[in-house]
């Protein structure tokens, strides 16, 4: 459970030392909380994907485990996962490669809205093509954080996006109009 994992952590905070910076006291449980990300209860893997995000680059040979977790059946694992492979690796061509074919394939909108906020932290200008097909997903909350994470992108290679951005403007969903029209402000800008 998230208890068992949370414990993994703060097993780091020994009284008998010095407190260790917490992406440090991640970073030292990283294969704990990989073999975590195997667990039988979705809420582990979840927990542990969670976890793991907080190391950042301390947890880099959780990697391989996590894009495996893109696959996991339970799909806040999966979310958490897309997440925390940003944070720990974002200038991973493999971690891009998982992440855009998970932004495509996905049958759940809160994975694809993950995966795309995922993304716009990375901010690499090579998803600007998944990010603009994602433009037109059925979820708001993806189209959503598709229109952010072309925001986060060089405005130079955002831009071949525009044309996608503007049909959002008259989107039903009020946050994502404003999110497609403030873009456009920034991409004509610049």
């Amino acid at each position: 459970m998230l208890a068992a994992a949370l414990l993994l952590v703060l097993l780091a905070f020994s009284p008998s030392q010095d407190p260790l910076p917490f992406d440090q006291a991640v970073g030292a449980h990283t294969e704990e909380l990989v073999a975590r990300l195997r667990a039988p209860d979705a809420r582990d893997r979840e927990a542990a994907a969670m976890i793991l995000s907080l190391a950042g680059p301390r947890a880099e040979a959780a990697v391989p485990a996590l894009i495996q977790a893109l696959d996991d059946g339970e799909p806040r694992v999966r979310a958490f996962a897309a997440l925390a492979l940003a944070k720990i690796a974002p200038s991973s061509e493999l971690v891009r490669a998982a992440l855009h074919l998970r932004l495509a394939r996905d049958s759940e909108g809160i994975v694809r809205s993950s995966v795309a906020a995922s993304l716009g932290e990375i901010a690499n200008a090579g998803s600007v093509l998944p990010l603009t097909k994602a433009l037109t997903d059925p979820d708001s909350r993806t189209r959503l954080e598709a229109v952010k994470a072309l925001a986060a992108i060089d405005p130079s290679a955002a831009r071949l996006a525009a044309p996608n951005v503007k049909s959002l403007t008259k989107d039903s969903d009020p946050q994502v109009r404003a999110e497609a029209i403030s873009l456009l402000k920034r991409l004509n800008r610049k």
